[in-house]
């Protein structure tokens, strides 16, 4: 409700481009809607309820996210014990954060070759078990190059993910 309320102050006429206003109010409004840091309860395309942390709640439109491929994919997770999903070209995560919410079980490996995308993956899924998430930079092609062991390159990706995180704001 609150989301609701602040989106339409946010792209009122006269304020939406007033970034100093939303500079200086955005660290009190994120602690507003999630005062324990437990993260924002928000519905995915409609069909998927997540936790997510408050500084994410505006980086995209949660409610409208592909409706109708995450509707597909919830109804197929919701009959799978203990599904393993490749979310291959995973950018920012958003099916990995669906797979892990949606289904307990659920383990997934998220490709994706840019690394600032794998940070933020990883911050977006941070409320759900990390034992259940691999992250691998580097792409998949149907051509062969330089053999690397999944395992392998988990572990670099890990390294490279140890420094510090980028902050949105």
């Amino acid at each position: 409700m609150i989301r609701k309320i602040a989106k339409k102050i946010r792209h009122f006429e006269t304020l939406q481009n007033q970034e100093w206003i939303w500079t200086l109010l955005r660290k009190p409004y994120h602690f507003l809607i999630d005062p324990m840091g437990k993260g924002v309860k928000v519905r995915i395309g409609g069909v998927a309820d997540a936790r997510i942390p408050a500084d994410m709640t505006g980086k995209l439109e949660w409610e409208g996210y592909e409706q109708e491929n995450l509707k597909k994919f919830c109804s197929w997770l919701k009959g799978k014990k203990k599904p393993l999903i490749m979310d291959i070209g995973s950018s920012l995560g958003v099916f990995t954060l669906v797979a892990l919410a949606e289904n307990p079980e659920s383990e997934v490996v998220a490709f994706e070759p840019d690394l600032n995308s794998l940070q933020t993956l990883q911050h977006l899924v941070g409320t759900y078990s990390k034992n259940r998430l691999t992250v691998i930079q580097g792409l998949i092609s149907e051509r062969q190059g330089k053999e690397t062991l999944l395992k392998n390159q988990a572990e670099n990706t890990i390294r490279e993910l140890a420094k510090p995180y980028r902050d949105w704001e």
